[in-house]
């Protein structure tokens, strides 16, 4: 895989909800008290965990631009992914699902690849 180029949009301020200790490179999204949890295909994802968090730790997430992200199914080039229930991206041409963003590069399940994170709905 290329090297991440580091280019994006980070949003600062947030803490993690749970241990995320397991999830660096997943989705993640907000949950009603504003702390960053896993995210999912039907939440509003808020973009890419960057580090590895326990309860309360400060969480940086990626919210536009470059990323690395674990794939949990494989997914060409330029696909859209979305989140599975475990924070994996996958691919999705459902109706009005949480988009996280495009492949840049091939995912095979359970590997890292390059994702360009643009926040919308398909």
């Amino acid at each position: 895989m290329t090297a991440n180029s580091g280019d994006n949009l980070r949003i600062h301020g947030l803490t993690a909800a749970a241990d995320l200790s397991g999830k660096q490179y997943h989705a993640v999204a907000l949950n009603t008290t504003g702390q960053v949890k896993v995210g999912a295909k039907t939440a509003a994802n808020i973009g890419i965990l960057q580090n590895d968090p326990v309860a309360n730790e400060a969480a940086s997430v990626v919210a536009a631009g470059m990323t690395k992200a674990y794939a949990g199914g494989d997914i060409p080039r330029g696909s859209w992914v979305t989140s599975n229930s475990t924070g994996q991206c996958v691919v999705s041409t459902t109706a009005n699902a949480s988009m996280i963003g495009r492949a840049v590069t091939v995912g095979a399940s359970g590997k890292l690849f390059e994702v360009f994170v643009a926040l919308t709905n398909y």
